[in-house]
C-alpha cells in the first residue's frame, strides 16, 4: 500500500504538478498583458490647443500623439483658420510632447512668432499676443500682461472686464487697440 500511495505522489509531483503550474501560470500572464500590463505603458500627456478650432482647451491624449489628431480632438479647425500657415508652417504629422501649446492662427492674422499674432489691422489679439506686446498698451504692465495672458481664452473683448482683469478706466484706453 505505502508503495502504491508513494508512485502516486511520484506522478502527481512529476506530471500533474508540472502541468498545473505552467496553466496556472499561463492565465496570469495572459491577465495580466491583457487588461493591466499593456494598458498601463500607455501614458497621457497633457496638451493646449487654442486660436481656430471649434473647441479651444487643455486635452490629455495618448504619448505619441500628432498635430491633426490633437486638433481633431478640439474638434478640428474653426472655419475661418488660416489655411496657408496650416499648409506652409505646421507639420500636421509633428508628435506632440506633454505641456506642448498648439495655437492655429485665424485668417486675418499674421504670425509674428509661435504664440503670438496681431492682426493686419494693427490690433494687438489679446487671446495671443506676448507679455511684451501688451506691455505697449497704455495702463498695462508686466502684471497686468501676466493676468490677460493667464485669464485665457477670451471670447469677447468685454471679458477683459468681466473677469477682472482691467480697471474700466484702463479697458476704454485700449479697446480701440484690441481685438479677439
Amino acid at each position: 500500500m505505502r508503495q502504491k500511495v508513494a508512485k502516486i505522489f511520484s506522478f502527481f509531483i512529476t506530471k500533474v504538478l508540472p502541468i498545473l503550474l505552467f496553466i496556472c501560470l499561463s492565465v496570469g500572464l495572459y491577465y495580466y498583458i491583457t487588461k493591466d500590463g499593456l494598458k498601463s505603458t500607455v501614458k497621457n500627456i497633457n496638451v493646449e490647443i487654442s486660436g481656430a478650432v471649434n473647441k479651444p482647451g487643455v486635452y490629455s491624449v495618448p504619448q505619441g500623439t500628432i498635430i491633426q489628431d490633437a486638433i481633431k480632438g478640439a474638434n478640428g479647425f474653426a472655419d475661418n483658420y488660416d489655411t496657408d500657415y496650416v499648409a506652409q508652417k505646421l507639420s500636421l504629422s509633428k508628435k506632440v510632447k506633454d505641456g506642448d501649446k498648439i495655437f492655429i492662427p485665424f485668417a486675418k492674422e499674421t504670425v509674428l512668432s509661435a504664440s503670438a499674432t496681431v492682426s493686419v489691422s494693427g490690433k494687438i489679439n489679446i487671446n495671443s499676443a506676448t507679455a511684451d506686446q501688451l506691455d505697449v498698451l497704455p495702463g498695462i504692465g508686466p502684471t497686468t500682461a501676466k493676468k490677460i495672458i493667464d485669464a485665457r481664452p477670451y471670447k469677447k473683448i468685454s471679458d477683459l472686464l468681466d473677469k477682472k482683469i482691467l480697471s474700466n478706466s484702463v479697458y476704454q484706453k485700449i479697446l480701440a487697440q484690441i481685438e479677439i
